[in-house]
């Protein structure tokens, strides 16, 4: 990973190793965040459904700018 942000990003070494470090971090924070939002306010199964909504128009957005 820091070989392909290092060639197609230009990023120097320290540049990209903070990048894989804090999304490390963000993706193993927000399941924790998310299971507490759950089970706090708003029920298992409405965040699952808002998650899987912001899923869907996250990676619909990409799609379409990718085109």
């Amino acid at each position: 990973m820091i070989l392909y942000l290092n060639r197609h990003y230009g990023m120097e070494a320290a540049a990209a190793t903070n990048v894989i470090l804090l999304w490390s971090a963000a993706t193993n924070f927000t399941p924790i965040l998310g299971a507490f939002l759950a089970d706090s306010y708003f029920g298992r199964y409405s965040t699952i459904a808002f998650g899987l909504f912001l899923n869907l128009l996250v990676s619909s957005y990409l799609l379409l700018r990718i085109r």
